[in-house]
């Protein structure tokens, strides 16, 4: 077994629902999304493989939180497209069709479900 990130595919249909990931000087595993997004707590492997396939799919039609290095500021978007390296996503803020925004590079890692503290 390899030591980074894993792929976890549906058994039924080989669909692709994220990876699950080993937290560096730990046994933990992290549940990740398609495009890297956390999905829940640390937890052992086979809790991080059983979250990803729970919700590694249903989570993509929730509002997603990122924050923007251009804007300086945490914005909100309900996702459009998924892939693991972009996510193309309505902004909520200004949900027009046209205010769509594609998130890449450090601003896709800063992806997440909990509402920023700061």
């Amino acid at each position: 077994m390899g030591t980074g990130r894993q792929a976890i595919h549906r058994g039924s249909d080989n669909e692709l629902m994220g990876f699950v990931e080993p937290i560096a000087g730990s046994t933990q595993w992290r549940p990740l999304t398609i495009f890297g997004g956390a999905l829940g707590a640390e937890s052992d492997r086979d809790a991080a493989i059983a979250a990803v396939l729970e919700r590694g799919l249903s989570s993509l039609m929730e509002k997603w939180w990122f924050f923007s290095q251009a804007d300086e500021r945490w914005r909100r978007v309900q996702l459009l497209e998924v892939r693991p390296d972009a996510v193309r996503g309505l902004d909520t803020d200004n949900p027009e069709p046209s205010n769509t925004v594609r998130i890449t590079g450090s601003d896709l890692t800063s992806m997440t479900l909990q509402t920023p503290s700061s």
